[in-house]
């Protein structure tokens, strides 16, 4: 979990405020407390704004994880084919 989740949040978190006057580990120390926060008052409450505000969390969380994570290699191409497969190549619709 803390490979998957943490570290890209917390990089992404010290990255985007290392220009505000805070420690590194405030921003992300601050994230942990509105997620465990809105969790629960969610859990015994209910109410709506909690619900938004730990689905808004949980949002954030996704973005800050693939806007850190590093982007997944292409897979090599065989030399010699193109894009499509042998297959698409005999459709009619193909040029």
């Amino acid at each position: 979990m803390t490979a998957t989740v943490s570290d890209p949040v917390h990089a992404y978190l010290s990255a985007h405020t290392a220009s505000l006057p805070m420690t590194a580990s405030s921003p992300f120390n601050i994230w942990l407390g509105v997620g465990a926060i809105s969790l629960v008052l969610t859990w015994f409450t209910g109410a709506v704004g909690a619900r938004l505000t730990h689905t808004a969390h949980g949002a954030a969380t996704v973005y800050m994880v693939l806007a850190s994570s590093p982007a997944a290699p292409s897979p090599p191409r065989s030399p010699g084919r193109s894009a499509r497969s042998s297959r698409c190549a005999a459709c009619p619709c193909a040029p």
